[in-house]
């Protein structure tokens, strides 16, 4: 990973996989062993054509700016379109000719951030704030805490933009420092794992490594 950073923070909108405690989500193609390398606390949000239009220029400029040397466009993106699986009549997804599930676009898009559960240099734990909707960091004992985020929850995701140098693989990727959640919107977290205005989003935040240290933000 290059060094360049740049805080970020998404729009309010419906949060999904939030998995910011514990163990962590695991990563794709690792065992479940309980090694912290294989895990990766993450957080989605899905986006208005228009919010992923505020967003877009944002990232290109980035890449822009900071892409490997040698490297022309980037190789995959972080705003993806999001697409659903086609169900049947039985509800069942339909497959194409190669067995594989249809899906179609939804007209909205996604966005992904991740981190690392615990650092490297220590293996001390790497928090990922919590905030709710006066911006201030929940306690520990709070539902969205101990019980988890569920999806369709409104928040928004903090966390600062970063350079994949990885060659074949070059783009930019968003690490995860926080989600701040409108709190009268909370949904409970039912378990899942991932298949494969009026909260003002002005927190101030500055990128450290993959971590970013959130201040207070202001009450909605």
């Amino acid at each position: 990973m290059a060094n360049a950073k740049q805080s970020i923070k998404t729009p309010l909108a419906p949060l999904f996989w939030v998995n910011v405690r514990g163990t962590g989500k695991l990563k794709m193609n690792c065992e479940d062993n309980q090694d912290p390398e294989n895990y990766q606390y993450v957080a989605q949000a899905t986006l208005t054509p228009e919010q992923a239009d505020e967003l877009k220029p944002i990232i290109d400029k980035f890449w822009r700016d900071n892409k490997p040397k040698g490297v022309g466009k980037r190789k995959f993106e972080l705003i993806k379109e999001e697409t659903v699986k086609v169900l049947d009549d039985a509800g069942k997804p339909k497959l194409d000719d190669d067995d594989e599930p249809i899906r179609e676009a939804t007209g909205k898009y996604t966005i992904q951030a991740k981190t690392i559960t615990h650092w490297p240099k220590d293996g001390k734990q790497n928090i990922v704030k919590v905030l709710g909707s006066n911006g201030k960091p929940l306690p520990e004992d709070h539902p969205a805490i101990t019980e988890g985020i569920g999806n369709n929850t409104m928040g928004i995701i903090h966390g600062a933009l970063g350079i994949s140098e990885y060659s074949g693989n070059e783009g930019v990727v968003m690490y995860l420092s926080g989600v701040q959640i409108k709190e009268s919107t909370l949904q409970a977290a039912d378990g899942n794992d991932i298949d494969a205005e009026e909260i003002e989003d002005d927190l101030e935040d500055s990128a450290e490594e993959a971590n970013t240290n959130l201040e207070d933000g202001p009450e909605v």
